[in-house]
């Protein structure tokens, strides 16, 4: 093929629409792999990132993506597992890991479980607004 080829040409410009065109390199890759169902591709390449990468905030997005990936195929266990592991890591960011886990046993119906964690969540983001308004 050439580059004169249009049909190429057109297929590489959707692939880049529906890529997140802001997106930049590997993660650009993953998008692409979950958009053509290759979930199994998408989760070696975050398991190769989180292997790789030192800094945290770095690390609460891979454990975010990877775990998106893994709830896809079905796999809540483990999916919750990377969430409390990211937990762990990452304090900072508890607020979206704890609604990661919250979604995950909503989904598994394990609504009571939901709640208590829901209810942890919130107790949590009420006594860090009581510090912070404090500090």
């Amino acid at each position: 093929m050439s580059d004169n080829d249009e049909q190429l040409n057109v297929l590489i410009t959707e692939m880049r629409e529906q890529t997140l065109p802001s997106t930049k390199g590997w993660y650009r890759l993953d998008h692409l792999l979950i958009k053509l169902d290759y979930l199994n591709k998408a989760e070696q390449v975050y398991r190769i990132f989180l292997d790789q990468i030192l800094e945290i905030q770095k690390k609460d997005d891979i454990y975010h993506r990877l775990g998106c990936i893994i709830n896809d195929q079905g796999i809540h266990e483990e999916t919750l597992e990377l969430f409390r592991t990211n937990l762990s890591v990452n304090y900072g960011n508890w607020d979206c890991s704890y609604n990661n886990i919250v979604f995950i046993y909503e989904d598994t119906g394990e609504y009571t479980v939901e709640r208590l964690v829901f209810e942890n969540s919130l107790e949590i983001r009420q006594q860090y607004s009581i510090r912070s308004i404090i500090h």
